[in-house]
């Protein structure tokens, strides 16, 4: 589905993800590169000027291309994309990708944007598959939690959008690059270790990735449906807890945590709290 706008034009992929392309005008550009220009040289050092004083056309032989054009771009786009964000009610499920498409001189600049949706799916009444789940004698917590998960997973189909897909794996290849640096390993040598290529471990990734992204949407909207939430006081419990035990990871527990940090606490305790409950139901 395509729909027309003024300056730029917003087509949706079946599978939730979003593509937005924007035209800017030339003069608009312009005037941005410039205001960019000033402000870049502020920061800039010149011989024979104290610094930020010297010339915006003495400054800008120090300042990189990359960087103004980053700069002049960022003062344009975040703009323009809440608004087409706005009017399309589109609702980002990730942070958008921002693409330099066409700059010419004098010319309209073409700007794509890439973002998604989070995928609908139905939930099936899971209390009553849950309950229906055998149960061997002696079956330990993580045994039942790793049946709950299979059942979920096979109960539940998602479409997950190629962009989340990718941003997971692409972390995933990250953590692993930088466990096999530690090592002193390298990548070559490591897939052959375990008897994979490139492309098959990307694509064993690309399943994983499916697979823990679908767990989290089916687990956020079952927590939702009951109810459950971490409060604050509890994020800030298991934080110390976390830093009394490790505290290379995180001092002495005296600071202001940040809210990245408690976000992804909050995360992991809500999911721990969500497969309790479901637990309880074998």
């Amino acid at each position: 589905m395509t729909n027309q706008k003024p300056n730029f034009t917003v087509a949706k992929s079946p599978d939730g993800s979003v593509q937005i392309n924007f035209t800017l005008a030339f003069a608009e550009i312009e005037k941005a590169r410039q205001k960019a220009l000033v402000e870049l040289s502020r920061d800039v050092e010149v011989p024979g000027f104290r610094k930020g004083m010297a010339p915006v056309e003495k400054a800008k032989e120090k300042i990189s291309k990359e960087k103004l054009l980053e700069k002049t771009l960022m003062s344009i786009v975040p703009r323009l994309l809440s608004d087409a964000i706005e009017a399309e009610k589109i609702k980002p499920a990730t942070y958008p990708k921002i693409e330099l498409i066409k700059a010419e001189e004098n010319e309209p600049w073409e700007v794509r944007v890439l973002t998604c949706e989070l995928p609908i799916f139905d939930l099936p009444d899971y209390k009553a598959l849950i309950k229906s789940l055998p149960k061997p004698e002696g079956q330990t917590r993580e045994q039942k939690i790793e049946a709950i998960i299979k059942l979920l997973l096979d109960a539940v189909q998602i479409t997950i959008p190629a962009i989340l897909v990718d941003e997971e794996v692409n972390a995933r290849l990250s953590n692993l690059l930088a466990r096999i640096e530690k090592l002193g390993l390298n990548l070559e040598g490591y897939l052959a270790s375990v008897g994979k290529t490139p492309e098959t471990l990307r694509a064993d990734y690309d399943g994983e990735a499916k697979r823990a992204i679908s767990l989290e949407l089916i687990l956020n909207d079952i927590a939702q449906r009951e109810n459950i939430d971490v409060t604050p006081e509890k994020v800030e419990e298991a934080i110390h807890a976390t830093e009394a035990t490790h505290p290379s990871n995180g001092g002495t527990g005296n600071h202001e945590h940040d809210e990245q940090q408690k976000s992804v606490v909050r995360s992991i305790l809500r999911r721990s709290a969500v497969l309790d409950s479901l637990v309880a139901l074998m």
